[in-house]
């Protein structure tokens, strides 16, 4: 299984992705057959390319509580329990917010009365081409306002098969549906261009791959031929550059059509051929170790000059767009050089780069707590499996250390434990 990552969105990794299934899927030298998943599932764009005609279509649901109030006793012990504040105790009602529920199940199982249980909840779909002449397709699309994306990528990923070459396309940054997405991966390819902003987010991306002791490699996009930001970091934390791609304007041209490269463009054919070559001799490899990553690179920092607000009444303006790679840091940066009396926050926790811009000060560094994560004693464990049992996101397995059986652990590159489930 090959996972193709970035940790920005426009970087390319549709694109690879995309192309390199066509090209594959069209060899000769290549006879397995190849399958493509996009599991994107928040912005989902190969199909744009590969027009698929759907021939299955498959709901994807969790499990969410529902509240009798017969039974409740307004005791809030499920209040309490909810780690994501999606129930409260108003009187003696409790209030429910679905858009926040992530369907851990805790408050079923804390609830003394049975008054919380437990129905099927429609997040999204999974839609699968099996009968495309040049490999199979699939891809999951997670409804508006849901927070369960890990749920859909699952669902994609079910439709790996073995003997097969399965690439899988990743969403960009490093929150829990690249984990998903990339967990259990033979090898990551971690897209990048070769500018601050990707050099940024590449390591992010290379951090995430090496912590679930995956192999990556890393191919630059939009390549000047030397690409010494990303040559010189890959050389520094042993990871090789598997390929380039040039900065070409015919090919953005034929990417803004829905255009595959590999069909207008044999170069581009070749190319990913052997990118594919070189990554799979990275397969079975010991990853390096995880780099440390650097510190924020900081200016001294000139005092704000522009004249304060005239009052303490202030406006709030929200950026965000569809897909990564936009523009959207740039229209914030610009504003931000035309108003006076600003206050920004970047909120893209997950591969935050307005500071490569704004070269702030920090004047304060500090931890941020958000919730509770499970922890397992070992001591006290008698093997019983409940909480394995009762776990809905898998992220409770067995000890396999003898006397087996005997105690349970969360397997730390679960994609559920990353969400504290």
């Amino acid at each position: 299984m090959l996972a193709i990552a970035s940790g920005k969105g426009g970087t390319g990794k549709t694109t690879l992705a995309v192309n390199m299934a066509a090209a594959l899927a069209r060899s000769d030298e290549v006879d397995q057959e190849v399958s493509l998943l996009d599991c994107d599932v928040e912005e989902p764009n190969d199909h744009l390319f590969v027009r698929p005609a759907f021939t299955r279509s498959d709901p994807v649901e969790v499990l969410k509580p529902v509240w009798n109030a017969e039974l409740c006793t307004a005791c809030g012990e499920c209040a309490r329990a909810c780690q994501y504040n999606a129930l409260a105790k108003v009187k003696e009602k409790v209030l429910l917010f679905p858009e926040l529920c992530h369907a851990c199940g805790v408050c079923t199982e804390v609830c003394p009365e049975g008054a919380m249980s437990e129905r099927p909840s429609a997040i999204g779909v999974v839609e699968c081409d099996e009968e495309n002449l040049d490999f199979l397709f699939a891809h999951g699309r997670l409804n508006i306002g849901e927070p369960l994306a890990p749920a859909i990528v699952r669902g994609v990923k079910g439709h790996i098969a073995p003997g097969r070459i399965n690439i899988i396309d990743a969403s960009p940054g490093t929150a829990c549906p690249v984990v998903e997405a990339v967990h259990g991966a033979d090898v990551a390819l971690l897209v990048t261009e070769p500018t601050p902003f990707g050099l940024s987010d590449l390591r992010l991306a290379l951090g995430l791959a090496l912590e679930l002791g995956v192999p990556a490699g890393i191919v630059v996009n939009r390549s000047d031929g030397e690409d010494r930001l990303i040559a010189d970091y890959a050389e520094e934390v042993g990871v090789p550059i598997v390929g380039r791609i040039p900065f070409e304007r015919k090919y953005a041209e034929a990417y803004s059509r829905g255009e595959l490269l590999v069909e207008g463009f044999p170069e581009v054919e070749q190319m990913v051929l052997e990118i594919f070559q070189r990554t799979c001799e990275l397969v079975g490899t010991t990853p390096p170790s995880i780099p440390e990553q650097a510190p924020v690179s900081v200016s001294s920092g000139a005092e704000e000059t522009g004249a304060p607000a005239a009052s303490v009444s202030y406006r709030e303006c929200t950026i965000i767009s569809g897909k990564g790679g936009t523009g959207k840091t740039t229209v914030v940066a610009s504003l931000a050089a035309l108003a006076s009396g600003k206050v920004l926050a970047d909120c893209d926790v997950d591969a935050a780069d307005l500071y490569l811009l704004m070269n702030p000060r920090v004047l304060e560094v500090r931890e941020f707590v958000g919730g509770q994560k499970a922890t397992i004693e070992p001591e006290r464990c008698t093997g019983c499996g409940r909480c394995a049992e009762q776990c809905h996101f898998d992220a409770i397995v067995p000890d396999e250390i003898p006397p087996a059986g005997r105690a349970h652990f969360a397997d730390p590159s679960s994609a559920a434990a990353v969400l504290g489930a």
